[in-house]
C-alpha cells in the first residue's frame, strides 16, 4: 500500500493501478533518443511520481541512480528504429511503466556484437585441456556435459561443462566416428570420412553412452542432424558424393523410428555444417568451400547466404545463437566468422589460425560460453564466462 499512497498524493488521477516492473542492478540503454534527467531525487518512488506527471510525451521507463540521487526518464516518443538494450549496472535500478517497451527490448548480447565478442575473448576466461585427436564436439544441454569424439580409434567422452572440463564416461565408438549431435537425451554419431565398417548407419547412444540403435541409411553416410517442429521432423545430412542429400524424416522419438518425408539433393560437395533458424523456417548447410547455403523449409528451394570469397576457409560448424539473428561459422584455416542470418553480411570475425591451426568443431552455449577443439594440437579449449544476466531479460519482475 505504501507505493499507492505515495502515488495518490503525487498524481491522484492516475494512480489507481500502476503496472510497473523493475530489474535491480540494470540500466536501460537507448540509441537515437533524447532522455530527461532529474536530479535531487531521494528515492525511486519520488522519481516515479515525477515520471508519471509527464504526458506529452509520457514516460515508459526510467533508470534510478541512488548514489547520484538522480533518475533518467525514457520518453515514449521513440521511433521504430530506436534500439533499446539492458546492460548490468551496480549503480542503477531499472523501472518499466508500460509493457509496450518490453517488447522492444534487446539484451546487449543481441544488440552489440563487438561488446559480446570482446567479452568472449577475455584472456582470463581461457582454459585448455588435452584431448587426443579431437574431431567432434556437441553439448548435452540436459546433463550440462560436453561430448567429444576423439582418438585414432574413435571414442566418445563426456566432459564437464565448467571448471576443469574434466573427463567422465568414455566408450569406444565406430571407425571414423566424428560428427556428434545431441537431442532429447540421446547422442547421434555419424561417420566422416566414409569407412567400410560403418555400413551407412547413424549410431544412437543413450546418455550413459550405451549404444542402443543403429539406424541404417543405404543412401550414404549420415553426418549432422537438426530437429524441427517440436522434434517431429529430423533433418539429416547424408553424404555420398556426387549425390549427397538433405533428408527429412518423420521422427518418432519414443520408438526411435522414422518414415521418409522428403529428400533434397544438395547442390555442392561434402555437406557437413548444419544449423537451423530458431523458428524452423530455414536450414543452413555448408560443404567443402567457404560458401554457406540456405534451404527454405517452406519452399524447399536452395539459395546462397554467404558467397565463396575464393578463400581456403571451410565452414566446419554452423550455429544460430540464442539471439536468433546471427549465424556463427567455425572456419577451418581462420577461426570464427559471424554473419547476419537473414542478409549474409559479416558482423564480426576472430582470426584464431595462429593459435589454433586445425579447429574441427565448436559449441556456443545459450549464454555465450565458447568451446572449441583443435585436432593437431590435441586440445579442447574454452573462452568466455556465462552472460545470462547480460543476455536475458528473464530477471524482469512482473
Amino acid at each position: 500500500m505504501l507505493y499507492y499512497i505515495v502515488f495518490i498524493i503525487c498524481v491522484p488521477s492516475i494512480t489507481i493501478s500502476i503496472p510497473y516492473s523493475n530489474i535491480s542492478q540494470a540500466q536501460l540503454m537507448i540509441d537515437q533518443l533524447t532522455t530527461i534527467w532529474l536530479y535531487n531525487q531521494s528515492s525511486w518512488s519520488q522519481c516515479m511520481c515525477q515520471a508519471l506527471q509527464y504526458q506529452s510525451p509520457s514516460t515508459v521507463a526510467f533508470n534510478f541512480f541512488s548514489s547520484m540521487n538522480a533518475c533518467q526518464l525514457i520518453p515514449s516518443n521513440f521511433s521504430n528504429s530506436t534500439s533499446f538494450y539492458i546492460m548490468p549496472s551496480s549503480s542503477s535500478k531499472l523501472f518499466f511503466l508500460t509493457k509496450t517497451i518490453i517488447y522492444k527490448l534487446k539484451s546487449i548480447c543481441c544488440s552489440d556484437i563487438a561488446w559480446l565478442m570482446n567479452n568472449i575473448q577475455q584472456s582470463d576466461t581461457f582454459r585448455s585441456v588435452n584431448v587426443t585427436k579431437p574431431v567432434g564436439l556437441a553439448l548435452d544441454t540436459d546433463l550440462k556435459k560436453l561430448l567429444v569424439t576423439y582418438g585414432n580409434t574413435r571414442s566418445i567422452q563426456q566432459r564437464n561443462l565448467t571448471g576443469s572440463m574434466a573427463g567422465g564416461r568414455t566408450v569406444f565408438s565406430k571407425t571414423n566416428a566424428q560428427p556428434i549431435t545431441y537431442n532429447e537425451g540421446y547422442y547421434y554419431v555419424g561417420i566422416n570420412p566414409p569407412a567400410a565398417s560403418s555400413s551407412y548407419n547413424f549410431y544412437i547412444y543413450y546418455i550413459n553412452l550405451t549404444r542402443i540403435y543403429d539406424l541404417p541409411f543405404p543412401e550414404g553416410d549420415p553426418q549432422r542432424a537438426v530437429w524441427l517442429y517440436n522434434n517431429s521432423l529430423m533433418c539429416l545430412i547424408i553424404q555420398h558424393d556426387p549425390n549427397s542429400t538433405l533428408t527429412f524424416l518423420n521422427w518418432h522419438s519414443s520408438s526411435m523410428n522414422f518414415t521418409y518425408n522428403r529428400t533434397i539433393i544438395v547442390p555442392f560437395s561434402q555437406p557437413y555444417g548444419l544449423a537451423k533458424s530458431n523458428d524452423d523456417t530455414m536450414i543452413y548447410v555448408s560443404g567443402n568451400t567457404s560458401t554457406i547455403y540456405q534451404l527454405s523449409t517452406k519452399t524447399f528451394l536452395w539459395s546462397v547466404l554467404v558467397s565463396n570469397n575464393n578463400t581456403n576457409e571451410i565452414p566446419m560448424t554452423l550455429i544460430i545463437d540464442s539471439c536468433g539473428q546471427r549465424l556463427w561459422a567455425l572456419m577451418s584455416g581462420f577461426g570464427i566468422r559471424v554473419y547476419n542470418r537473414i542478409y549474409g553480411n559479416e558482423l564480426a570475425s576472430w582470426n584464431m589460425s595462429m593459435s589454433f591451426p586445425t579447429l574441427y568443431d565448436m559449441v556456443l552455449t545459450y549464454d555465450y560460453e565458447l568451446y572449441l577443439i583443435d585436432y593437431s594440437l590435441n586440445v579442447l579449449v574454452h573462452y568466455g564466462s556465462p552472460l545470462s544476466q547480460q543476455c536475458s531479460i528473464d530477471g524482469l519482475k512482473t
